[in-house]
């Protein structure tokens, strides 16, 4: 694991290396960034750019920028209450299981993915020679946000596309909708 320590507005994150499959060996990374920052176009124009190159320099089938909720600055990192905030784990000891059952902000789909998931997504598209980039609004917002925007009860994506869970919250089977070059990694 690498990991990674900035300063404000940029907090915590960490490489995660594991061999996924033969498309690359990062199986997660993670960033910490204050949403407040991104108001300044500078700002948001630049985290954006990085998001798209790090999605396509690192072969990522699918990468997610999400607003967290509860989430504050604490000297030198964010903290949070883990009762507020639940992430999903859409992989597991290295297998992927699916997308997450609820919307992110930010998503990049490459190859199959990026076909799978076109006919469900609103707000901006944009093709890259290597994938999809999707923003559901233009400034950040939490998932509970978003959510509202989809009319409450519509999934982002269907359920057939997220993995299922046992009691301890780790995945138990895969999506029954998964790209076919992805369903066998382990």
């Amino acid at each position: 694991m690498l990991h990674i320590e900035g300063k404000y507005p940029v907090g915590l994150g960490h490489i995660l290396g594991r061999k996924f499959n033969d498309r690359g060996n990062v199986s997660k990374t993670q960033l910490s960034i204050d949403r407040g920052i991104l108001e300044d176009p500078r700002w948001h124009d630049g985290v954006k750019r990085f998001f798209v190159e790090f999605s396509k320099a690192s072969h990522s089938f699918y990468a997610a920028a999400e607003v967290l909720r509860g989430f504050q600055w604490k000297g030198r990192t964010f903290r949070s209450d883990p009762t507020t905030e639940k992430i999903s784990n859409v992989q597991s000891l290295g297998r992927w299981g699916g997308l997450p059952s609820y919307p992110q902000w930010w998503t990049w789909f490459s190859g199959q993915y990026g076909d799978l998931v076109r006919p469900y997504l609103t707000g901006q598209l944009e093709d890259h020679s290597t994938g999809l980039f999707h923003a559901w609004t233009d400034m950040p917002e939490n998932r509970d946000s978003l959510q509202r925007l989809l009319r409450g009860s519509k999934p982002w994506v269907p359920a057939s596309f997220n993995p299922f869970y046992n009691e301890y919250g780790h995945i138990s089977e895969q999506a029954g909708v998964i790209p076919e070059d992805l369903a066998d990694a382990h």
